[in-house]
């Protein structure tokens, strides 16, 4: 596992769009959707565990759609997230 100074750049891009996510989320603003796509496509495991989440629950204003959670478990397991290896 590298240390925190071989962090590549777009891991802490990665980083810092699922904590902004993260926090939106927390505050129930829908706006953390587009937030948690960016981090998901910076890499984030994290982030694609969470809208998987979001898209089984329906939440945030999301309606439920199984296939795009499985799809974002499935792009969190690539990126070996756990819990998204659990959930598949």
């Amino acid at each position: 596992m590298p240390g925190p100074s071989e962090v590549s750049a777009g891991q802490r891009k990665a980083d810092a769009l699922f904590q902004s996510a993260e926090i939106l989320s927390g505050q129930g603003k829908p706006e953390a959707i587009a937030e948690f796509e960016k981090a998901a496509t910076a890499g984030s495991g994290r982030a694609c565990y969470s809208l998987a989440t979001l898209y089984r629950q329906g939440s945030l204003g999301l309606t439920k759609d199984m296939d795009k959670a499985l799809l974002y478990y499935k792009k969190g397991a690539e990126r070996r997230n756990i819990a998204c290896l659990d959930e598949l």
